[in-house]
């Protein structure tokens, strides 16, 4: 159970910015627990007892009113607003469907904020909007990008990369040298279109259906020219490399995330605004955010 749980860590920001020593010590002493479709995870004005991060399943996220502000899925956290701020949980907690949990706990997770400055970064959300990157435009892909990516080999059979995208719940691994150099990706598109569509059996290698020599760019490079490239070649997922090492992958459904925080963050804000002066400098963040959206989603892309 804890090897699970460390992997799930290293492939998910922001636990992945954290050392490996502490990576190792982290998955001894969280939880893993199951939410029952229709469960309350935590009730709004109820005291917190952890952060959750969502490993499957849905949790759909209410005002004490019942109105619907945020829907969640795998690779999301919740419960941090609350834990920021007094301890009580702002709004309510649902799973929608059977849904696998990560419970990292009170003091574990305020140990975490005090120590580690990129953890805290990505979950304090009471600083002032002008201190937090909170664009495509500014952010670095070494902000969103998972860390530690899954990889083959490109002598790997079809079925060993199906099996091991399907177990760890991705949709595409690196195929890289035993010398850690990057060869190729395969996606779950490229199991479709090029090898199933295609009658290819399960046991050919993957170094037929790969992608070879796939673009990648510099973990400081910005999130906007990753998505400028996306567009204009039609692929869904960038490799990060630094002089040659590979450091981690972008993919679509990194910038949809990022998004949909953002998004849930300025919904909130206004909410709980105190004043019209309040909700007036919370509403003047709406147009970037439209501008953002629009511009990740002005392409239909594939989902793999």
């Amino acid at each position: 159970m804890p090897k699970e749980i460390l992997t799930i860590l290293s492939q998910t920001h922001p636990y992945d910015s954290l050392p490996a020593e502490l990576l190792a010590e982290l998955s001894e002493q969280i939880t893993r627990s199951m939410a029952a479709a229709g469960a309350v995870i935590y009730r709004a004005g109820a005291p917190l007892e952890a952060l959750y991060l969502i490993v499957s399943g849905q949790v759909d996220i209410t005002e004490p009113n019942g109105e619907l502000v945020s829907i969640l899925g795998p690779k999301n956290s919740f419960g941090e607003r609350g834990l920021m701020r007094d301890g009580i949980a702002p709004v309510t907690a649902t799973a929608a469907k059977p849904t696998e949990l990560l419970e990292i706990s009170a003091p574990l997770f305020h140990r975490l904020v005090k120590e580690h400055p990129t953890f805290l970064d990505f979950f304090d959300r009471t600083r002032p909007a002008r201190t937090r990157r909170s664009a495509l435009s500014t952010q670095t892909l070494g902000d969103l990008m998972t860390r530690n990516p899954l990889t083959c080999r490109a002598d790997d059979s079809l079925l060993t990369v199906a099996q091991t995208m399907r177990d760890h719940r991705i949709s595409c691994l690196l195929v890289t040298t035993t010398a850690g150099e990057l060869q190729g990706i395969v996606t779950t598109r490229d199991l479709t279109n090029r090898a199933l569509a295609a009658g290819l059996s399960a046991d050919h290698k993957v170094s037929e259906i790969m992608t070879p020599d796939p673009k990648t760019l510099p973990a400081s490079a910005l999130v906007a020219d990753a998505l400028h490239l996306m567009v204009e070649h039609g692929f869904t997922h960038m490799p990060i490399l630094d002089r040659g090492t590979l450091e981690g992958i972008l993919s679509q459904t990194d910038m949809m995330r990022f998004q949909a925080t953002s998004s849930a963050s300025i919904i909130m804000d206004i909410s709980q605004a105190p004043n019209s002066a309040a909700i007036a400098k919370y509403v003047k963040g709406i147009p970037a955010l439209l501008m953002q959206l629009v511009g990740a989603h002005n392409h239909q892309w594939s989902p793999a």
